[in-house]
C-alpha cells in the first residue's frame, strides 16, 4: 500500500470519537481562525472580484460564499472562499525547519482544505465543523470560545468580543454556513 492509500484509509476508518480532545481544541482553532480569516478577505478587491465573477457565472448553488449573500457551484464556491482566505496574508502558517529544506518551506495548510471541506460538506449537506457541538467547546475545557476572550482595543482597554457564549451571527444562522 502506498503512502496516498494508507492516509485515506487512515482518514476513512477514523471517527470523531476516535480524535483525542486535545486535538480536537486545536482543530476547533484553526476552523474558527479560518472562517474568520475567510470573512475577513472577503472585502478585499481581489476577493470581490473573484466572487462577482462566480457569480456571473451562474450555476447551481450547493456551498456558500462567505461574506456573501450567495451560493455557487461547490468548487466554485471553494475557489472564492481560498481566494478571500489568504487576501489578507493573515492565515495560519507553518514553516519546515528540517535540514532537507535548505529555504524552509512555509506553508499554508488551513485555508486551502477548508474552503474544499466546508463546499463538500454543504454539497453533501454535512456540516460537521460548522455544528454548534464542534464550534462551541465543552464546558470542561477550561477555556472561553474564542468569541468571548478578552481583546485589546484600539484605545488599549480590554473589551469581551461578544455578550453572550453564542457562536457570532454569522456561524450561528446567516443563511448557509452553520448547521441548522
Amino acid at each position: 500500500m502506498g503512502l496516498t492509500q494508507e492516509v485515506a484509509s487512515f482518514v476513512h476508518r477514523t471517527r470523531f470519537r476516535d480524535v483525542p480532545p486535545e486535538v480536537v481544541g486545536l482543530a476547533r482553532g484553526f476552523v474558527l481562525d479560518g472562517l474568520g480569516v475567510i470573512l475577513a478577505g472577503s472585502t478585499e478587491k481581489g476577493a470581490r472580484i473573484i466572487a462577482a465573477y462566480v457569480r456571473r457565472m451562474g450555476g447551481k448553488a450547493e456551498a456558500s460564499v462567505i461574506g456573501s449573500r450567495f451560493a455557487a457551484p461547490a468548487p466554485k464556491a471553494a475557489l472564492v472562499n481560498g481566494v478571500a482566505g489568504h487576501a489578507m496574508d493573515y492565515d495560519d502558517t507553518q514553516l519546515s525547519t528540517s535540514k532537507e529544506a535548505v529555504y524552509g518551506l512555509l506553508t499554508h495548510p488551513t485555508i486551502p482544505v477548508l474552503s474544499a471541506a466546508l463546499a463538500v460538506g454543504e454539497r453533501r449537506s454535512t456540516r460537521a465543523i460548522t455544528s454548534p457541538a464542534f464550534i462551541r467547546p465543552r464546558p470542561s475545557a477550561g477555556s472561553a470560545p474564542p468569541w468571548r476572550r478578552e481583546r485589546s482595543s484600539a484605545s488599549g482597554k480590554s473589551r469581551s468580543c461578544a455578550p453572550s457564549a453564542s457562536p457570532p451571527a454569522w456561524l450561528r444562522g446567516s443563511g448557509r454556513i452553520s448547521a441548522p
